[in-house]
C-alpha cells in the first residue's frame, strides 16, 4: 500500500515537472473550489475600476469591502463635504450599495493638507446606527482611502406602529431610567437578515451614574438592544423596574 502510493505521487511529480502544474486529483479538492469566492470577485472588480495597486480588507458577514486603500481618485466640488459626497454618488455600486444618501457628520483636516471625511449613511431618511463610510482626501483633493462600516442595504419593510413618544415610554416603563433627550428613528442590525426599523430613546440611569440608549422595536415595542451612549460612558447593564410604570405598558 505504501509502495502505491509512493508511485502515485511520483509520477505526479513527474507530470507536473515535465508539464507544468497540475490540479489535485478530485477526491482532495475543497468543496466548491471550482467557483471563485465572492471575496474574489468583488476583490477583482475593484481592481478592475481602481487599478491593480488597490488594498482590500474584506468583510466575510456582509460580503463587502471593508476597507480600501491605495486608491488616486480625483474629486470635485466647492470643499472636502460635497467631494466626497459626490465621489461616493459616483462610485455608489462599489462602496454604498444601497445608501440613499449620505450625511456629513465631521471634517477633520491632516498635516500636510489632506481631510478625513466621515458621513453617516441613510436608508430613506433614516440613519443606519453604527454605520458610517469615512473618506480620507489627500493635499490634491484625491480619494486615497475609504473604510467603511458594511450594512444593510434597503430599508426594512418594518411598520412602524409605535411613535417616538411610545416609545419613550416603554423604555422608562422598562428600566430604571430619566428621560435625557428626544427618541430617533434609526435602521438597526447587527447582522445580515436582522434589519429592523428602531426607536433610539436615549436615557439617563438612575441612581444618575452614566446615559444609555435604549433601542425599542418600531413595531412590536420589544427591546432590542441597550448600551452607553458615548465611548467614556460607564458601561454595565440598565436595571429593570421591579413595577413597570402604567405609561411603559402597552
Amino acid at each position: 500500500m505504501m509502495r502505491s502510493h509512493f508511485v502515485f505521487w511520483t509520477a505526479v511529480v513527474i507530470t507536473a515537472v515535465a508539464g507544468g502544474a497540475v490540479a489535485a486529483p478530485p477526491e482532495l479538492r475543497p468543496a466548491g473550489s471550482l467557483a471563485p469566492a465572492p471575496e474574489a470577485v468583488g476583490a477583482n472588480q475593484l481592481r478592475g475600476r481602481f487599478g491593480p495597486e488597490v488594498r482590500i480588507a474584506w468583510d466575510d458577514a456582509w460580503q463587502a469591502p471593508r476597507r480600501v486603500s491605495g486608491l488616486a481618485v480625483p474629486t470635485q466640488g466647492r470643499d472636502a463635504g460635497a467631494r466626497v459626497l459626490g465621489f461616493l454618488a459616483a462610485t455608489r455600486k462599489d462602496f454604498a450599495a444601497g445608501a440613499s444618501a449620505w450625511r456629513v457628520t465631521r471634517v477633520q483636516a491632516l498635516p500636510g493638507g489632506g481631510t478625513v471625511v466621515r458621513c453617516a449613511v441613510l436608508l430613506g431618511e433614516l440613519p443606519v446606527e453604527g454605520r458610517e463610510v469615512v473618506v480620507q482626501l489627500d493635499a490634491a483633493q484625491r480619494v486615497v482611502r475609504v473604510t467603511r462600516d458594511p450594512g444593510p442595504t434597503q430599508r426594512p419593510a418594518t411598520a412602524m406602529t409605535i411613535d417616538a413618544a411610545q416609545a419613550s415610554a416603554i423604555a422608562f416603563g422598562r428600566y430604571e431610567v430619566a428621560a435625557a433627550g428626544k427618541a430617533t428613528a434609526v435602521v438597526l442590525a447587527s447582522t445580515p437578515g436582522t434589519e429592523r426599523i428602531a426607536w433610539r430613546v436615549p436615557t439617563a440611569r438612575l441612581p444618575l451614574s452614566g446615559h444609555f440608549f435604549v433601542w425599542i422595536d418600531a413595531e412590536t415595542g420589544a427591546t432590542l438592544r441597550t448600551g452607553p451612549a458615548g465611548f467614556d460612558e460607564a458601561m454595565g447593564a440598565l436595571t429593570l423596574r421591579t413595577t413597570a410604570r402604567s405609561e411603559g405598558s402597552r
